[in-house]
């Protein structure tokens, strides 16, 4: 009972699920400031416990900041990203398997408080990364990707 003494508060696991694909990695990641950890370009890793959040949806539209790092060792090529977005509520926190922080192609997030997690067809945020991933493909600006002299 002391580790949430605001009973209008509780504690939610968080997730990473990176969609960049392969190429590319996520060495660091930040929720409202909180180390989420790394993950690969692609499907889950990191994972944070836990962030409080309201017992109940809340009825005005909640924001988080998310924070994380791109880094393409075969180009050298270290980026830092931040962006404020709406937290997705398909649940009551106390309900969800987790909050889920989704890195999109484009360098865009999405967050999801839900359950099922992501990997499950009722799974209400952008679809888990199954299968072998494509190669990640620079954004304007970006270094470009080697080509070999075969």
């Amino acid at each position: 009972d002391d580790l949430v003494p605001d009973k209008r508060k509780v504690g939610v696991p968080v997730s990473l699920v990176t969609h960049y694909g392969s190429g590319i990695g996520i060495p660091d990641a930040f929720i409202n400031g909180l180390p989420i950890g790394s993950a690969p370009g692609w499907g889950r890793g990191g994972g944070l416990c836990c962030v409080l959040l309201p017992s109940e949806i809340p009825k005005a539209p909640m924001t988080v900041r998310v924070r994380w790092i791109t880094y393409r060792s075969n180009v050298e090529e270290k980026l830092e990203h931040e962006t404020t977005v709406p937290v997705n509520f398909a649940v009551r926190p106390g309900e969800s398997s987790g909050v889920y922080v989704h890195l999109l192609p484009g360098h865009r997030a999405e967050v999801w408080v839900s359950w099922p997690a992501p990997g499950s067809t009722e799974y209400p945020g952008p679809a888990c990364p199954r299968g072998p991933a494509k190669v990640y493909t620079p954004l304007p600006g970006e270094k470009a990707q080697p080509t070999s002299d075969t």
